[in-house]
């Protein structure tokens, strides 16, 4: 399941789930994807 968050006006598919606030995340990484 993926989710589509906004970063700074774009939209950015999320993989996997967005923790609930106040729940602890798992560890993550940022990557960059161009877009051609």
């Amino acid at each position: 399941m993926s989710q589509t968050v906004h970063f700074q006006g774009n939209p950015v598919a999320v993989a996997n789930t967005i923790p609930q606030a106040g729940s602890k995340a798992q560890a993550f990484t940022l990557v960059a994807k161009r877009s051609v």
